[in-house]
């Protein structure tokens, strides 16, 4: 019988293979088990495991239920947002609370003692009703939430709900995104239910951008920012192959630079060309094949995550990928011919993403993993060009040249 090729770089990570940010999953679980813990933002481009870590939090917050470490029943619930279109607040309001519901249904049946659907409770003809509506204003959406939570607290301690929402890049820059976040805002902050329910949501870098830094509830969360597996969660990952040459580590090191998806790739296709025989019989040779074919055959992945990164980020990166060193950010500053601004959240949206590597200080800066940089010299200036027109266009069609017309009226030509 085949053996179980033991790295998955496609799906999430489920928690029990689940390594490197264990520290930040407890530190997260931790606060939103305390009476007056925060809400959460993680922030990280594509591919870099923000799904795993979701999942790998609700286990830990299961967990931390069973050993009686808060005086709240603490629910967590998924939500992907990536399986939802939008076209007002409403919309959202009606989607989560129809995703909520449902995954309450499952978790109350999974329960000891508490085995009466949610579906079968007197009096909730309403909520039945409800529920299933396409939009919801924030009134109802609390009230709704409101009932649901009354229902599980009569055969419970009282609870508090942690909604994880995965990827809500497509809530950002809408016509809709300022009254959606103010509304969360007050949720979490000033209404009744305010101490029974958190969010832990996660974002790319485009989080990050300047339109939304005035936007209601991001300034009442408290941010993380993904980086590469150090190398002691990169070891944590080789540990799953135990007959890994230490030479081959230290390639896959510096071909993935850290990053879990390459590191996983890079694993997942090795394991499977020496199977028959050992991980132990291959070479770095095999590696850097593996890599190639990587280029020729997923080079998509890193053209999605340049356009994610954006024109600042990707000049940014120009300019780290030609040395080895650490380059202070004085130095990049200087010559990186753009605001200040922009260079500093090009740095960290490069960071977020896993090609660029910091130091302590986040003062002295350096590229990460050479499997991109290959890319980004045989690609990266054309795709540059690329951005920049996305850019420019964008900012036309925000801002229009006005179009003279001549109007002959007869008598007299008005220009508009």
């Amino acid at each position: 019988m085949m053996a179980r090729n033991p790295f998955q770089y496609l799906q999430p990570t489920t928690h029990d293979a689940f390594v490197g940010r264990w520290p930040l999953v407890k530190h997260i679980a931790y606060d939103l088990a305390h009476e007056e813990g925060n809400s959460h933002a993680i922030i990280a481009g594509p591919r870099c495991g923000k799904t795993s870590l979701l999942m790998a939090l609700a286990h830990q917050l299961h967990q931390q239920t069973q050993q009686g470490e808060s005086d709240y029943w603490i629910l967590p619930l998924y939500v992907d947002f990536k399986a939802g279109t939008f076209d007002s607040a409403e919309a959202v309001f009606s989607f989560m609370l129809n995703r909520i519901y449902r995954q309450l249904n499952t978790v109350m049946q999974d329960q000891p003692m508490q085995r009466v659907p949610l579906a079968m409770r007197p009096g909730n003809r309403w909520f039945e009703q409800l529920h299933s509506m396409p939009t919801l204003t924030v009134q109802v959406f609390e009230e709704g939430l409101g009932y649901v939570l009354d229902q599980i607290a009569m055969y419970a301690l009282p609870v508090r709900l942690v909604v994880l929402l995965d990827d809500i890049d497509s809530s950002l820059g809408q016509p809709w995104t300022e009254a959606l976040y103010s509304q969360t805002r007050a949720l979490l902050c000033s209404s009744d239910l305010h101490n029974h329910l958190r969010v832990v949501l996660t974002s790319s870098q485009r989080l990050l951008d300047g339109s939304m830094n005035n936007i209601p509830l991001f300034d009442v969360l408290k941010l993380h920012y993904f980086e590469p597996l150090d190398q002691a969660g990169l070891n944590q990952l080789l540990a799953q192959s135990a007959d890994l040459p230490p030479e081959l580590a230290a390639q896959i090191w510096q071909q993935s630079g850290g990053h879990p998806f390459l590191a996983q790739y890079l694993l997942s296709h090795l394991w499977e060309q020496t199977q028959l025989s050992s991980m132990h019989d291959a070479t770095v040779e095999l590696i850097d094949q593996v890599a190639a074919r990587f280029l020729a055959t997923r080079s998509f992945e890193f053209e999605g995550w340049a356009q994610t990164l954006g024109e600042s980020a990707l000049d940014v990166y120009h300019l780290l990928e030609t040395s080895t060193d650490w380059i202070p950010e004085e130095q990049i500053m200087m010559l990186a011919d753009m605001p200040v601004p922009h260079v500093k959240r090009g740095l960290l949206a490069l960071c977020c993403q896993g090609l660029v590597e910091h130091n302590e200080a986040w003062s002295h800066y350096r590229y990460s993993g050479d499997l991109f940089k290959t890319w980004f010299k045989q690609c990266g200036t054309s795709l540059q060009r690329s951005v920049k027109q996305s850019v420019a266009a964008a900012e036309i069609n925000r801002h229009p040249t006005p179009i003279t017309i001549a109007i002959d009226t007869g008598a007299h030509r008005c220009w508009q």
